[in-house]
């Protein structure tokens, strides 16, 4: 598993979520789900976040919320002035957990 914090872009790490959820594990750490919740804004439906060091495998939600990322990073670098607003997690009210299987260590090799 790639150590993303740190080392690649947004756009980078969005292009690297994108491909790594069509993996037959799917696996991403906690930390990697985190950063993309915050690049996709915190969409309606998802939970505000998951603990940085475990592990999940995650395929249609990851897939969901590259796409919410996709279009954020797109509105982001074409508009003139760029709205900060971002909704807090107080507004995730009602949110749902996210329907993927929970792993408790990293990947075996």
């Amino acid at each position: 598993m790639a150590d993303t914090e740190g080392t690649m872009t947004d756009r980078e790490f969005i292009g690297y979520c994108a491909t790594h959820c069509k993996s037959e594990r799917a696996l991403f750490v906690g930390r990697d789900v985190n950063r993309m919740l915050r690049l996709a804004g915190h969409p309606n439906g998802f939970v505000a976040g998951v603990p940085d060091g475990e592990w999940f495998s995650l395929h249609e939600p990851m897939e969901e919320l590259v796409r919410h990322a996709e279009r954020r990073l797109v509105q982001r670098s074409s508009a003139l002035v760029i709205d900060h607003h971002v909704e807090s997690s107080a507004s995730q009210k009602g949110a749902v957990v996210l329907p993927f299987r929970k792993k408790s260590a990293g990947p075996s090799m």
